[in-house]
């Protein structure tokens, strides 16, 4: 995919999860893209690994530096504490425009995700998204398993709140089928 074609998609997303009211910081769009990319397949290419607040792409990171730079994305002030909201401008739309075919291939991937995460806070965000990456590495074990793992590597979060990402990366999975099947 082309880096201008990840522009598209990505200013898509971001829009995608303004429709469905969340602020679209970076945490959101990095926990959104991880799943657009490792749940339904969407080849953005961008490698993430376990960082701070679960999965993290530096390249996404990098990524969206260059947006801003190419000025297909702004940075909307927020209220303290929050960070800046991501948005497309102009030109941003524009490229959405001129790939809306890829766009409209992927449209039911990024409504699914942001239908799902756009309204969750950052901390229910990092729990699943973590809880989908121990999913990922351990595609065999039990739930129990799963939340033990995902506890051991995010002590803050509790076994009995680990125990429910779980069932709600085991939901979301499920769930996914219908749109990969489309």
């Amino acid at each position: 995919m082309s880096r201008k074609e990840r522009y598209a998609l990505l200013a898509a997303l971001m829009k995608r999860l303004h429709d469905t009211g969340s602020w679209c910081g970076e945490t959101h769009l990095q926990k959104a893209v991880f799943f657009v990319q490792e749940l339904l397949q969407v080849p953005f290419g961008y490698n993430f690994r376990l960082y701070k607040h679960g999965p993290y792409s530096f390249d996404l990171r990098d990524e969206l530096a260059s947006m801003h730079a190419d000025d297909a994305l702004r940075l909307r002030a927020q209220a303290y504490p929050y960070g800046p909201t991501l948005e497309p401008t102009e030109r941003g739309e524009r490229l959405m425009d001129a790939f809306a075919g890829l766009v409209q291939r992927h449209g039911r991937d990024l409504d699914f995700i942001a239908a799902r995460f756009g309204s969750k806070d950052v901390k229910l965000l990092e729990r699943i998204a973590t809880g989908f990456l121990v999913s990922l590495q351990m595609p065999e074990s039990t739930q129990n398993e799963r939340a033990e793992r995902l506890h051991e590597l995010k002590p803050h979060i509790t076994m009995p709140l680990a125990l429910d990402a779980i069932r709600d990366v085991d939901r979301l999975i499920e769930a996914s089928e219908e749109v990969k099947a489309a």
